[in-house]
């Protein structure tokens, strides 16, 4: 009887045993599936058959978009991003937008850092579209305030780096509309968060932010003395 329970209780371990293995590997399917599907929408690309690789997406999208598996999700915004990409170089800055914005509003709350990274660059690539294609700076600087505001405060480094990105198109964009003073103010940010980071490449990428305000130091300083007459 004793040996008959161990060989019950034996079953039941090995039956929970294979059950979670299954449900650990249930998403790798469809992620592979997505995944070839990207690579071939980006070998199109590489080869400039933009119109192909943008049917690849959508195809991908099609088959894929509604999954709630995380992974899957990432390929799909990834997929998404590339597409907005493609019809830019295409010169459809129209639709290049309306799909970033597309995948903000699918992917904007999302929890997963991997698809924080594709948000965040589809709100910079689509100020920077409004900035340098449409010259639509206003809603280009709403887009940059956007990523610092949902993702300032993310300490992880490739969000600093992102962060640190769109406040520098941001300074840009102010600049180009002829807002000097607006655009050293964000300068000046970008030194005060970014100045003294932890990561080296961070520092690095702040120097010229130090070297535009020190010239206009300079600059102030030397009309400062022209007006003394020295």
């Amino acid at each position: 009887m004793d040996s008959l329970v161990l060989f019950h209780s034996s079953l039941k371990i090995l039956w929970l045993l294979c059950v979670t293995a299954a449900l650990a590997t249930c998403g790798d399917a469809p992620k592979k599936d997505a995944e070839t599907l990207l690579r071939k929408g980006m070998a199109l690309k590489n080869q400039w058959a933009r119109e192909e690789a943008i049917a690849v997406y959508d195809e991908l999208d099609r088959r894929f978009g509604k999954s709630n598996l995380p992974k899957v999700r990432q390929v799909v915004a990834k997929a998404l991003l590339y597409k907005a990409v493609s019809l830019g170089r295409q010169g459809k800055a129209e639709g290049e937008i309306a799909v970033y914005e597309e995948i903000d509003r699918r992917f904007g709350r999302d929890g997963s850092p991997d698809i924080h990274e594709v948000v965040v660059n589809a709100l910079i690539y689509k100020g920077m579209s409004l900035d340098r294609k449409q010259g639509r700076r206003e809603e280009a600087i709403a887009s940059y305030d956007e990523v610092d505001r949902r993702f300032g405060q993310d300490a992880s480094l490739d969000r600093r780096k992102q962060v640190f990105y769109a406040l520098e198109h941001k300074g840009r964009a102010l600049a180009r509309q002829g807002r000097q003073e607006e655009a050293f103010a964000v300068y000046e940010e970008i030194v005060r968060r970014f100045g003294d980071d932890d990561a080296p490449e961070m520092r690095k990428w702040v120097a010229p932010m130090r070297w535009v305000l020190e010239a206009r130091d300079d600059e102030k300083q030397a009309r400062g003395v022209q007006g003394t007459g020295r």
